[in-house]
């Protein structure tokens, strides 16, 4: 779909953080920096090098997001809105994988369910604050990931 196709539907797309280059140093700058109003009623993707944090890529921060970092963006953003996370899937059985990142999330969240949808070699872990949004984003998934053979569930 293209951004006019968006705009002609009255869905608004912004990018945020484009114009300068993240890194590490900086990062709790950039996340504070997050207008609240991006956050409302919002499908919001985090897209990072390779996703959430992993021991393995120390020293190379600026590649993903923190569990904290993922935290603050789910604490500041409205009860209509979905966070979105991208993230590979290493070498691993898939299923103990997604369960073992969404238990982590779900438990620093507060979150009642983790939802996920994958074509094995990345993940999308999708999360709401809200129930019926959470029931409306799993339909929507579930859906999709049965059109296109797509591993789709929740922890």
């Amino acid at each position: 779909m293209s951004l006019s196709n968006f705009r002609a539907r009255k869905v608004d797309f912004a990018l945020y953080g484009r114009e300068r280059y993240f890194s590490h140093v900086a990062r709790t700058k950039y996340f504070n920096e997050i207008d609240r109003c991006l956050l409302i009623a919002s499908a919001i993707l985090v897209d990072p090098d390779i996703g959430l944090e992993v021991n393995s890529k120390r020293g190379r921060e600026e590649n993903y997001i923190t569990y904290s970092e993922a935290e603050f963006l789910f604490n500041r953003m409205g009860r209509n809105s979905v966070l979105i996370i991208f993230q590979f899937i290493p070498r691993v059985k898939k299923q103990r994988y997604f369960s073992q990142i969404g238990t982590r999330l779900k438990k620093m969240l507060g979150s009642s369910k983790v939802l996920y949808i994958s074509d094995n070699q990345v993940v999308f872990f999708l999360l709401t604050r809200d129930t019926r949004t959470q029931q409306q984003v799993m339909n929507t998934i579930s859906d999709y990931g049965v059109v296109y053979r797509l591993i789709t569930g929740s922890i």
